[in-house]
């Protein structure tokens, strides 16, 4: 019994220091991106970071918990609309909306979405980054 519940302790903490450094990364992410680009028109990121949210929370489960969703589309779209010097901070903080899912809330979830936050940010960021130098 004791071994079982210092493996579950060790797991845990295993998770919250993972989960703390991906949470640490994205929000990194961002601050860099808020020092170095401007935030794109509000009403342009609300249409892009609804159409977001909207297909995030309406994913299909492919196949053993394989969800796929077109977040990447409007990801890609929203980041040639906003530009050179705003795709990347905007583009990041849509993707920091698909952090959580319905699952997530349904189970009470914690280290998924914090680490989710943090790899989408970073991913986002990078995607978009790469982008603008085309755009430019």
């Amino acid at each position: 019994m004791a071994r079982r519940t210092t493996r579950i302790r060790n797991e845990r903490r295993a998770k919250i220091v993972v989960a703390s450094l991906y949470a640490s990364g994205g929000i990194a992410v961002l601050i860099l991106l808020a020092v170095r680009e401007s935030f794109p028109p509000i009403g342009l990121w609300l249409a892009f970071a609804a159409a977001f949210a909207f297909f995030d929370w309406r994913s299909v489960e492919v196949n053993d918990r394989l969800l796929m969703s077109p977040t990447v589309m409007v990801s890609l779209t929203a980041a040639v609309a906003f530009g050179p010097g705003s795709a990347a901070l905007g583009v990041a903080t849509m993707a920091a909306l698909g952090a959580i899912s319905a699952r997530d809330v349904r189970e009470r979830r914690i280290f998924q979405p914090v680490a989710n936050f943090g790899q989408l940010v970073v991913t986002a960021a990078a995607m978009s980054l790469v982008l603008e130098l085309f755009l430019i």
